[in-house]
C-alpha cells in the first residue's frame, strides 16, 4: 500500500512555521511551493483532479495579481508624495524676497509709524491688544475698540522697533472670543525643519503650511 504523504510536510511548510511569513499568512512563494509539493507527492492511484488543480492555479494567479497591485499602489503613493514635496519646495523657493502673511503671534516692528497688526475675529467683539517683550513683560497695551467679525487690521504707530509677542483680548456679546493673530515679513530663505518645509523670516522659522498670502 502506498502511504499518503502530507504535502505541507513535504514542502517543509508544516515543519517550518516561519515559512508562512508574518502572522502566518501564506504568501506567493509558499503557495507555489505547496502546489509543487502536491503535484510531486500526490498518490498516483488517486491523482489530483484537473478541476481542483485549475482552481488552485486560479488562486495562485489571483494572489500574485493582488501582490503586484499592492506593490504598484505603494509605488504610486511614494511617487505622489515625492511630487508633492517637489512642488511645495519649488513654490516656497519662488517666494524668497516676497512678503508673506502667516498664522502666528510674533510682530516684527520697524518703529517708524508704519507697523500694523492683522488678526481675525469669529464674531463681533471689543478688542484690546497687548505686546510682550522677550521676557514676557507687557510693554504696550492698545485699546483697539470694536470690530466686526472677519479679518481686521490696526495701526501701531506708537510702538518702538523690536520683536514682540502679540496677545489679544476680545470680548463679544456672549463673552470672551478667541482671535487668530497673524505675522508678516519678507522671506529670506527656505529650509526643511523637523516638521516640514519652513520659511525663514527675520531669522525666524515660519511653517509653510501656516502661510496665507504671498505678496510682492
Amino acid at each position: 500500500m502506498i502511504n499518503a504523504i502530507n504535502p505541507l510536510q513535504a514542502a517543509g511548510i508544516g515543519s517550518e512555521p516561519s515559512l508562512l511569513g508574518s502572522g502566518e499568512n501564506m504568501g506567493k512563494d509558499e503557495f507555489l511551493q505547496l502546489l509543487v509539493a502536491q503535484l510531486r507527492y500526490q498518490d498516483p492511484l488517486n491523482p489530483m483532479e484537473a478541476q481542483e488543480f485549475a482552481s488552485q492555479l486560479a488562486e495562485f494567479s489571483g494572489l500574485e495579481q493582488q501582490i503586484k497591485t499592492n506593490e504598484l499602489l505603494e509605488a504610486q503613493v511614494t511617487v505622489q508624495a515625492n511630487l508633492a514635496d517637489g512642488l511645495q519646495t519649488s513654490a516656497a523657493v519662488s517666494a524668497i524676497g516676497h512678503s508673506v502673511l502667516a498664522v502666528g503671534d510674533t510682530l516684527e516692528a520697524a518703529g517708524d509709524g508704519s507697523d500694523q497688526l492683522t488678526f481675525d475675529l469669529p464674531q463681533d467683539a471689543d478688542v484690546t491688544v497687548r505686546l510682550l517683550d522677550a521676557d514676557g513683560n507687557v510693554v504696550h497695551t492698545v485699546a483697539a475698540g470694536s470690530f466686526t467679525a472677519g479679518r481686521q487690521q490696526i495701526d501701531l504707530d506708537s510702538i518702538g522697533a523690536g520683536t514682540y509677542t502679540v496677545e489679544i483680548d476680545a470680548v463679544g456679546a456672549d463673552g470672551a472670543v478667541t482671535a487668530t493673530t497673524y505675522t508678516s515679513g519678507r522671506v529670506e530663505g527656505v529650509r526643511w525643519g523637523p516638521n516640514g518645509l519652513v520659511f525663514v523670516i527675520n531669522g525666524r522659522e515660519v511653517p509653510f503650511a501656516s502661510v496665507l498670502e504671498i505678496t510682492n
